[in-house]
């Protein structure tokens, strides 16, 4: 939905601002997830980072970025 948003230039916007949300949103949700279940499972604290949901936020921050240039494009107006 939110990659159909950014196809147009008059809706770039709402996308930008949905985009930044579902991250925010993912991120505190999937490090609290992450935390919580590392917790609940006394897992040993080297293995923490690999059995983590730390690379699934660096993904979606990295469509984030992606995101944030193609919105940075429409508004310059280099399309």
């Amino acid at each position: 939905m939110v990659t159909a948003l950014f196809m147009s230039r008059k809706t770039a916007v709402y996308g930008y601002l949905l985009n930044g949300l579902i991250i925010i949103y993912g991120t505190v949700f999937m490090a609290h997830f992450s935390i919580s279940e590392m917790i609940a499972k006394s897992v040993p604290l080297h293995s923490m980072l690999l059995k983590s949901t730390l690379a699934d936020i660096g993904i979606a921050w990295g469509d984030f970025f992606v995101g944030k240039a193609l919105y940075d494009m429409y508004m310059r107006g280099t399309s």
